[in-house]
């Protein structure tokens, strides 16, 4: 691995090398692999040419220092460093969309009914996606959308990735169907006002519909 690598704790950690000798042939030096976490976790050796590879799995969370050793027949050693991160995952979060029904005068609000918890006691923030009708949003990218960005009978989801700063942990969706809103009459009016038995009366008025209809 790079010196500084961060790996989840479900994957195998890859080592890479390649050793030499002035007098012996690669394939009689003996190798050593040790975490100073974990301990000698290999003694896997080179091929005929001298090249190291092989994954492994299962290496403790945290910061290792790995240390790998070649020895050749004489007893003489020199080694190499590198620093890994084994990182364990956020869990996945539990979010609800409100309000639900929603209708194109909300806005949709996203909140963690259940937050991620991490392992490593690291701290925990949140990417937040929406998706309408499926397809990707430039709307928001927090865990509020406004209600200008809706239209009736549209299917909007939202998606909370949690993370610790190493690795995303799985990521929780809830959705909400837009609904109808109904139309609103504003500025009603009856004319003439004053008005007399003899006046024929007039009801006036102005109207809005967020649907548009």
């Amino acid at each position: 691995p790079i010196s500084g690598d961060v790996v989840p704790e479900d994957e195998a950690v890859t080592f890479q090398a390649t050793v030499a000798d002035g007098e012996d042939p690669p394939s009689s030096l003996s190798l050593s692999w040790v975490s100073d976490i974990d301990g000698e976790f290999s003694t896997q050796g080179s091929d005929s040419a001298g090249a190291i590879y092989f994954q492994q799995a299962g290496l403790s969370r945290g910061s290792h220092t790995i240390t790998g050793t070649v020895t050749d027949t004489d007893g003489l050693y020199t080694q190499a460093m590198v620093n890994l991160h084994i990182n364990g995952a956020p869990t996945a979060p539990v979010v609800e969309v409100s309000p639900d029904p929603a209708s194109t005068t909300d806005d949709l609000v996203a909140t963690l009914t259940t937050a991620s918890t991490d392992p490593d006691g690291d701290p925990i923030s949140y990417s937040f996606v929406w998706l309408v009708d499926g397809v990707v949003s430039s709307a928001s990218s927090l865990a509020t959308l406004s209600a200008s960005d809706t239209t009736r009978d549209e299917t909007w989801t939202v998606e909370v990735t949690p993370t610790d700063g190493y690795t995303d942990g799985p990521s929780a969706s809830d959705s909400v169907t837009i609904d109808n809103s109904v139309p609103e009459i504003t500025d009603l009016a009856i004319s003439p006002d004053p008005a007399t038995a003899s006046d024929t009366l007039v009801c006036s008025w102005t109207y809005t519909d967020a649907d548009g209809d």
